[in-house]
């Protein structure tokens, strides 16, 4: 399995975790919308565009830590999606 593929993998979990809370919360619907987003565009995240995607990905973490004990795999997630965006925004700096 691919880093995407595994990144995908755990945008999916997310997703899963936070669909039941769609029918009462219109945070839910924007956060899963989000997670549609970035799954759509993690295999070509322009490096421009990465500082913008972990500042939002960083938001949504620190609002989910109210959450943490209905979404636990979401907040697990985004910690490491987040991690892993910065690793490779590194990797890429370090390449030029």
């Amino acid at each position: 399995m691919s880093e995407t593929d595994e990144i995908k993998r755990r945008i999916d979990e997310c997703i899963t975790e936070m669909k039941p809370f769609t029918y009462f919360s219109h945070d839910a619907e924007v956060a899963i919308k989000s997670f549609e987003e970035l799954k759509r565009t993690i295999e070509n995240i322009d490096k421009k565009d990465v500082p913008s995607i972990i500042r939002g990905l960083e938001e949504g973490y620190e609002k989910s830590l109210a959450y943490s004990s209905l979404v636990p795999k979401t907040v697990e997630n985004l910690r490491f999606i987040i991690e892993w965006l910065k690793r490779k925004a590194e990797e890429k700096v370090s390449k030029q």
